[in-house]
């Protein structure tokens, strides 16, 4: 999961794997391990690719599909007991609500 993850963050981000390696202070090599699964980074090194990116370990290592920041802004912690249909609803409500707060955003710097 993690290889598919970073190789997904690094593409998206317009990085190479040297590029990426550099920052990292590994090897290219190391870098192509970890996007192919054939070596797994450190815990240091996870923890390096998360603050890069601006993404929770949590979204890394697969434990969610959201692309949680990092620092856990605009997080809301629901009960265990909270259904999945009430989840999905709170999700989309809480996306529309973000969007129309960009919407207003735009509209007063006009």
């Amino acid at each position: 999961m993690i290889g598919k993850r970073l190789t997904k963050l690094r593409v998206k981000r317009g990085m190479t794997q040297k590029g990426l390696a550099q920052i990292l202070n590994v090897t290219p090599s190391a870098v192509s391990g970890y996007e192919t699964g054939r070596n797994s980074p450190s815990d240091e090194i996870k923890c390096k690719i998360a603050e890069l990116f601006e993404i929770s370990l949590d979204y890394l290592l697969g434990l969610t599909d959201e692309e949680v920041s990092l620092n856990r802004e605009n997080v809301v912690v629901l009960d265990k007991e909270v259904n999945f249909e009430v989840r999905e609803n709170l999700r989309m409500f809480a996306h529309i609500m973000d969007k129309g707060d960009s919407d207003n955003k735009t509209h007063k710097k006009e």
